[in-house]
């Protein structure tokens, strides 16, 4: 079962359908409402925590989860969720480039992340980010991806399956994104 926790992301119906696709039993709690105890005794194989709104301070559990999961299971943050995912480990946030509003825009890959295996090395996206993380990290996160301004656009954990991503899959301007949510629950799974 992947959880998909959902930090009151207008779009999360929409990312849940697409796992749901996949073929994953799939299920949706809000951030603030399940403490992380009780989400232990269900027993996922996979944690995604979505976009949204705010700061990861903004989050209810979600710190408290990742940090509680890392290292025992997958983990996914997209959008506000991933600057979560990197804060948890010490990343700093800052504001994404100005001047990006509304404009289509690529992304370089690292395509030997196992969230981007099969993945060509640069993608088109069609929403940009408000934050994103500082280049500069701590050693437990790596960049496993940069958009066309430069700016960190994924980390991933240097050990665990924690992966951090600005972006959304439904942004991808192609078949991208199920790519990456598919490599994400074969991951969780462990399935290849």
């Amino acid at each position: 079962m992947i959880l998909l926790i959902d930090n009151y992301d207008s779009r999360v119906n929409a990312l849940y359908k697409q796992i749901q696709a996949l073929g994953a039993d799939v299920r949706i709690v809000r951030n603030d409402d399940t403490a992380p105890e009780e989400i232990a005794q269900m027993q996922p194989e996979g944690l995604i925590f979505s976009s949204g709104t705010g700061m990861p301070k903004d989050t209810g559990w979600c710190m408290e989860l990742i940090r509680y999961f890392a290292g025992k299971i997958p983990v996914l943050g997209i959008g506000l969720g991933g600057l979560a995912a990197a804060e948890c480990f010490g990343a700093a946030l800052q504001k994404a480039a100005a001047g990006r509003s509304g404009r289509a825009f690529n992304v370089g890959l690292d395509v030997r992340s196992e969230i981007f295996r099969g993945l060509p090395g640069v993608i088109g996206c069609k929403e940009p980010y408000m934050h994103t993380v500082a280049d500069v990290l701590p050693e437990s996160l790596k960049i496993i991806a940069r958009d066309q301004y430069g700016q960190t656009a994924a980390a991933e954990h240097t050990e665990y399956p924690v992966f951090a991503v600005m972006f959304r899959p439904e942004a991808f301007a192609d078949e991208n994104g199920k790519t990456m949510l598919e490599n994400f629950i074969q991951l969780a799974l462990n399935k290849e």
